[in-house]
C-alpha cells in the first residue's frame, strides 16, 4: 500500500478551494466544494495546462476551478476525480492513496 502526501500551496476563502502540490511527483491536486445542500468536497489532479495556469494566474485558474465544479460529471473531469482517495493527513497536508488501495 502507498500514499502520496499533498503539501499546501494555495487557499482561495473566496471561492472555496485549495491545491496541494505532491511532496514526490511533479503533481498538483486541487481540492473544491460543491456548494450545494450538504456541501462537499471534490478532488481531482491536474493537467499540465492547468497546472501551468495555476502557476501564472490565479484569476484564470479560479475559471478552472469554476469549470470543474460546473462540468465535474464531464469524463474530461470525471476520469481524473480522485476525492474517494483522498484523506484528511494535517492543516496543510493531504494524503492520496494508490488507486488499487482505494479499490479494497
Amino acid at each position: 500500500m502507498h500514499s502520496y502526501r499533498y503539501q499546501l500551496v494555495y487557499r482561495n476563502q473566496e471561492w472555496l478551494y485549495s491545491v496541494y502540490r505532491s511532496e514526490e511527483k511533479d503533481e498538483y491536486l486541487l481540492v473544491a466544494v460543491v456548494p450545494a445542500v450538504g456541501w462537499y468536497d471534490i478532488a481531482m489532479i491536474l493537467n499540465p495546462a492547468e497546472a501551468a495556469t495555476f502557476t501564472a494566474d490565479k484569476a484564470a485558474f479560479t475559471g478552472i476551478v469554476n469549470s470543474f465544479l460546473s462540468w465535474r460529471e464531464r469524463p474530461a473531469y470525471k476520469s481524473r476525480r480522485v476525492e474517494s482517495r483522498v484523506q484528511d493527513g494535517d492543516r496543510d497536508t493531504v494524503i492520496l492513496s494508490d488507486e488499487a488501495d482505494s479499490q479494497r
